[in-house]
């Protein structure tokens, strides 16, 4: 397509008319005959497609979950990578991967005694309700999980969340004094170092998952367990979790964090 200059003069009854000057011999000279067709054809169904995409994919202006800068996290890989067990959308495939298959194993046995003794009228409205939360946790990353369809980022929310509640809620039981016998011999309480690594990879900045769904989790399994009356709010387990029971008084929780990380 020829490109032309528009310009534009005023006449004397003050409408605007406007005049096309036709392209320099300067600019012609590196103008060559419009390639064929179906080329072009071709490349306007991939800007069309590029420009549907980007609609979808655009960075919302809520994310607070980011990802880690490639040139800081290649000065020293192993300070932001997890090495015992991922959370959160960024891994999904790690966590198929053999190394974080026993943590894997783990969350499913937490859900299964979440979820132990409930109806499963009880298990489906759970579910239901977390499934609510779906688009809003999305909108928290900065790169896109549309990669993960709907399906797999509930099931993801599901066992994430009711991992990381049960780790602090059990911490917190430890802490105290509380711990069932039943739980004693659960690998967070029983080994020292898996507790640590544990610990340290909850608080990963790309490991994170919005706190808000932690709480809807806890609210939905945990919130009326007969055996937590006078226990502190959750938000306040999970300080007491972030900083080992080092606490002198307990949070605001007025503004809730955005993340485990955030506190």
């Amino acid at each position: 397509m020829m490109a032309v200059e528009l310009s534009y003069e005023f006449s004397y009854e003050s409408s605007v008319t406007f005049r096309l000057e036709q392209p320099s011999e300067e600019m012609n000279d590196h103008m060559d005959a419009s390639l064929p067709e179906e080329t072009i054809d071709d490349v306007c169904i991939d800007i069309n497609f590029i420009l549907e995409r980007s609609r979808t994919i655009a960075p919302s202006t809520e994310y607070y979950i980011n990802r880690v800068n490639g040139c800081i996290k290649g000065l020293n890989e192993q300070t932001y990578t997890s090495m015992t067990i991922t959370i959160g959308p960024y891994y999904t495939k790690l966590r198929k991967g053999i190394h974080y298959k026993t943590m894997e194993d783990l969350k499913c046995h937490y859900l299964r005694s979440a979820l132990s003794g409930k109806s499963k009228e009880e298990v489906r409205n759970i579910v239901e309700k977390m499934s609510s939360l779906v688009k809003s946790a999305r909108q928290c990353y900065a790169q896109s999980t549309d990669d993960d369809p709907d399906q797999a980022f509930l099931r993801l929310m599901l066992l994430d969340s009711c991992f990381i509640v049960e780790i602090i809620f059990m911490f917190y039981c430890k802490e105290k004094g509380k711990i069932k016998e039943n739980l004693k011999d659960d690998p967070f309480i029983r080994d020292e170092t898996t507790h640590s690594s544990i610990r340290r990879d909850l608080l990963l900045f790309e490991n994170q998952l919005p706190f808000f769904v932690l709480q809807r989790f806890y609210d939905l399994t945990r919130a009326q367990n007969e055996n937590i009356h006078n226990s502190p709010s959750f938000i306040n387990m999970a300080l007491h979790f972030v900083s080992y029971g080092d606490i002198q008084s307990e949070l605001d929780t007025s503004k809730p964090p955005k993340h485990l990380l955030s506190l």
